[in-house]
Order: structure tokens, then C-alpha cells, then sequence
């Protein structure tokens, strides 16, 4: 009788979890690492792609254009393929970063305060996110062709909102803290590989750990900044 109980019981439990894992899954959108360095470039063309667990595989490109020697406009761009239940989100974001500090002989490290506004939408359902971080990096220069390696750290925090999210399918709004670690390898002066990793979130979009890799080119701008 146990066996046949026990039988039964896991048996449940299985049937369970496959019929609540898709509901469970819609609460997982898109995240991906932001691949921010602790500076801005004049401007820069970036590929990447990050896997998060249940909240799928992104391909994102993104875009970064210098306006100031302090200031860097952000877009972003792509898709994702949410995991398991295999529906594709887009996403779009726009940040604004400055150039709080650059590093020195007394403070050896850059400051970038990085804001923004990301959107992502599909199977349904909306998701906004309002981030707001610093990238802390120093950049180690490794001889005299331009190649160079920036290790940071983008600590942040966000405002994460869905319009219809989670097994009672209602609107969510809730506060994320999370972290990028990651490293930029600087080949040349036009090209550039980083991978990161992001942790931390919230419920309403994710709390996957995500790794991520993107390769960036700069082609410069049409009037150079003076950094």
C-alpha cells in the first residue's frame, strides 16, 4: 500500500508541475546583461547574445553614440526565446549614461551613472523596466596598438511593471536589485569582445542568472569627442 501511495503521489506531482510550469513560466521575460563599460565612446556598434535560464536566449544589437565628452546615449534592440513554452519576445531600450569620474592617480577608478527605459512585448503581454546603475571599472592598458582590458561591476536598480504577469495573470509592478560583472577586451582601436554576467532582478521579469557575450565595433563618429 505505501508503494502504491508513493507511486501515486510522484506520479501527481509530476502531472502537476507539467501543467503549472507553463503558467509559471509567464512570469519570465527577457534579461540580459547590459555590457556597459565604466566610459563612453564616441560610438559603437555591438552583437551580443545571453542566455537566462527560463527566461530564454536573447539576440540583442545595440547601439551607442557619444553626445558630450561626459555624456553616451544607449539603444538597444532584439529578441528572445523564452523557455519552456518556446513564444519569442521582442525588446527595445534607450539609456543615458555620464561620465561621473575617470580614473586618476588619486581615485583610480571611472564612474558611469547609466539610466534608461527598456520595453519588451509579446505573447500577450507588456513589460517595462526603469533601471538606474553606475558602472565602476578601471581600464588597463596593455601596449601601444590600442589593446586594452576594462573589468567592471554595474550594480543597479529597477522598476520592473508587466500589464499581465504571473498565474493569476494580473498586473505586477515591483522593485529589482541586481548586478552585471563582466570584461571588456579592447583588440584594437575600432574592436572590442566583452562577455558579463547578470544576477539579481525581480519576479515580475526575472531573477535568472544570465551570461552573455557580444563582440563591438567603432567606427568613430563624425566629430570625434574629446574625452
Amino acid at each position: 500500500m505505501t508503494i502504491q501511495f508513493l507511486r501515486r503521489s510522484t506520479l501527481c506531482f509530476l502531472i502537476s508541475g507539467l501543467c503549472l510550469s507553463p503558467r509559471l513560466a509567464r512570469g519570465q521575460a527577457w534579461d540580459y546583461p547590459l555590457f556597459q563599460q565604466s566610459h563612453i565612446v564616441d560610438r559603437e556598434f555591438e552583437l551580443g547574445f545571453a542566455g537566462a535560464g527560463s527566461a530564454g536566449t536573447s539576440f540583442l544589437f545595440q547601439w551607442r553614440e557619444g553626445v558630450s565628452s561626459f555624456g553616451q546615449f544607449t539603444f538597444d534592440g532584439g529578441v528572445a526565446g523564452a523557455m519552456p513554452r518556446g513564444h519569442v519576445v521582442g525588446f527595445l531600450g534607450a539609456q543615458y549614461a555620464y561620465q561621473l569620474t575617470r580614473s586618476s592617480a588619486d581615485f583610480p577608478f571611472e564612474l558611469l551613472g547609466v539610466g534608461g527605459l527598456d520595453y519588451a512585448f509579446g505573447n500577450g503581454e507588456t513589460y517595462f523596466r526603469i533601471p538606474l546603475g553606475v558602472s565602476i571599472g578601471h581600464d588597463f592598458r596593455l601596449g601601444s596598438k590600442g589593446i586594452a582590458i576594462t573589468p567592471f561591476v554595474n550594480p543597479r536598480i529597477s522598476l520592473d511593471v508587466c500589464n499581465i504577469c504571473g498565474t493569476r495573470q494580473r498586473g505586477r509592478s515591483e522593485i529589482g536589485v541586481g548586478s552585471d560583472i563582466g570584461a571588456n577586451l579592447d583588440l584594437s582601436s575600432h574592436l572590442s569582445v566583452r562577455a558579463a554576467a547578470g544576477f539579481g532582478g525581480s519576479g515580475v521579469i526575472s531573477r535568472e542568472s544570465t551570461y552573455g557575450m557580444a563582440i563591438a565595433w567603432r567606427p568613430g563618429a563624425l566629430t570625434p569627442l574629446s574625452h
